[in-house]
Formats: structure tokens, C-alpha cells, sequence
């Protein structure tokens, strides 16, 4: 369960319920969805997410993981949660000082990235350090360097500017 609405990748909101807490204390559910978790360089998705707009903090539910064929161990201070097909570890996350663990959560759009394209001869003029058009003309010419192309000409570089 989460209480931030960023976070969902997609979000069913026709998914009305109530949820009673371990104090008793019944919350509305907004909706059900699903979201991203970031751990080791990957993204994960977790399914079945309740949206609950006024939860104080996130809450995982460890029965749903294993059933959902998740392997989770606590041990040394950190609890580490496996998936069972694959053996692969989806999170490691450490014990704070509150005897808590903080699972960090983001949004996919966190993590991705923007491909901008650029001419041969301005990419090699980049991996070289700005390098100018004669020192890149010779270079190719001499063939010093294996797969740089022949270079004619050099396009407005507005960082040597």
C-alpha cells in the first residue's frame, strides 16, 4: 500500500475498498495498481499496489510476496527479497534505526534516458576532448585511430565556443 499517487505506473481507481489496519483502524482505498521499484540497476514491478491516500508510510505486505513466489530473509540486519523462479534478488534493503525497513520506490520516469543524435565527425570530436578538425583530419588520415571514419568538416561545437 502506498499513499503516493506518483508512483503508479498504472492506477485503477474504479478499485474502491476499505482496508482494516493492526490497530483496528479502518482507511479507504482509492484505487489498485501497479508500480516500480528500483534495486541493483533494475526495475521491478509490483502488482496488486493499494492506493491509500492517508497512510503515514508505504506498507509491504510480506504474505502477498510469497505468495506472488517471492523469497524473503531477514537476517543481519537487512532483509533480502529473492524470486524463487530465478533466483534473481529483486531488493536488499537495509535495517534503519527504527528497526524499519525502507524500501525505496520511484517512478520509471526516474530512470530514463534521452538518445540525441549527432553527426560522426561531432561524436569523435566529443570523445576526443573537443579535439579541433585538424587534429581529427590527421588522426583519420594516418589512420591512428581503428573505426574513426574520414572526417571533411566539423559542425558548430558551441562548448568549444
Amino acid at each position: 500500500m502506498t499513499r503516493t499517487r506518483s508512483l503508479f505506473k498504472e492506477l485503477d481507481e474504479s478499485q474502491k475498498l476499505e482496508v482494516r489496519l493492526r490497530d483496528n483502524k479502518q482507511i479507504q482505498v482509492k484505487g489498485k495498481g501497479t508500480i516500480s521499484i528500483t534495486s541493483h540497476g533494475k526495475v521491478k514491478l509490483l502488482n496488486n499496489v493499494l492506493f491509500v491516500p492517508s497512510l503515514t508510510h508505504n506498507l509491504l505486505s510480506i504474505g502477498q510476496l510469497m505468495v506472488s513466489g517471492y523469497c524473503i530473509v531477514f537476517d543481519d540486519g537487512s532483509c533480502v527479497i529473492k524470486d524463487k523462479k530465478s533466483g534473481q534478488i529483486i531488493a536488499t534493503v537495509k535495517m534503519a534505526s527504527n528497526k524499519m525497513f525502507p524500501l525505496e520506490v520511484s517512478t520509471v520516469e526516474d530512470f530514463a534516458l534521452i538518445a540525441k543524435g549527432c553527426s560522426e565527425a561531432k561524436l569523435w570530436h566529443l570523445r576526443y576532448g573537443h579535439l579541433n578538425i585538424n587534429g581529427l583530419k590527421l588522426l583519420s588520415k594516418k589512420e591512428m585511430v581503428f573505426g574513426l571514419p574520414r572526417i571533411d568538416n566539423l559542425d558548430f561545437c558551441e562548448g568549444c565556443v
